[in-house]
């Protein structure tokens, strides 16, 4: 075992200029490479939508019918139309609104808009859509302030659709919409940049150091 590390110290000793070198250049590589991928933002709070919306009928009146319009809605029907709709025609940007969208299966995306948009009726055909992304959750809030709106209402346009296939003289109308938007905090650029520059320093400087000792261990038993 001593002879082992004698041997890393001796090769970490007489590469120790390339080695630097190593460590260097994959800091560098490192730092280059987050600096260009991350905005360096971070959302503190959960981003929240609400459309107040009344269900008539072809005479203003509210819905007689007995219904479940919350089942309706979350039918995988209605969500498989409206991702046909706005995703497959790239109306919006779901990366943006959901930061590992592009990971999910068409089930696990199908659930997370079931998860994600809530629907809750009261009597006299009130029928209020929610749709929360909560702050732990990875999103583009410069991108939700602009399109959560029409969002919102391409589903409720859905899922009006859907309703009238079942109750062709049944449509929704929307009364009000409540935004609260989540602030955006910064985070500290310089820092998050160093610590990544001493990981990629001292990755760079191991991974050389080890490819050098095993070289050398190779052609000392050769």
């Amino acid at each position: 075992m001593l002879m082992y590390l004698d041997n890393l110290k001796n090769v970490f000793l007489k590469r120790i200029g390339v080695i630097l070198l190593a460590g260097v250049l994959c800091a560098a590589a490192l730092v280059f490479e987050k600096n260009s991928s991350t905005d360096f933002v971070t959302q503190s709070g959960t981003f929240w939508i609400s459309e107040l919306t009344k269900i008539t009928d072809d005479k203003n009146k509210p819905p007689t019918s007995r219904i479940d319009y919350n089942r309706i809605i979350h039918t995988n029907s209605n969500l498989q139309r409206f991702l046909n709709a706005t995703e497959k025609n790239k109306i919006f940007d779901y990366n943006k609104i959901n930061g590992s969208w592009n990971t999910l299966s068409r089930v696990k995306k199908l659930n997370w808009i079931r998860d994600h948009v809530k629907t809750s009726y009261y009597q006299g055909g009130v029928l209020e859509f929610n749709f929360y992304i909560d702050e732990s959750e990875p999103k583009d809030v410069d991108y939700l302030k602009k399109n959560a709106s029409a969002f919102m209402k391409a589903y409720v346009a859905q899922s009006e659709k859907t309703i009238k296939s079942i109750q062709p003289k049944e449509k929704i109308r929307i009364i009000d919409e409540t935004i609260v938007l989540p602030e955006t905090k910064a985070l500290p650029k310089e820092q998050i940049l160093m610590k990544y520059g001493i990981i990629g320093f001292i990755l760079g400087a191991l991974v050389s150091t080890m490819a050098f000792f095993v070289l050398t261990l190779g052609k000392s038993r050769e």
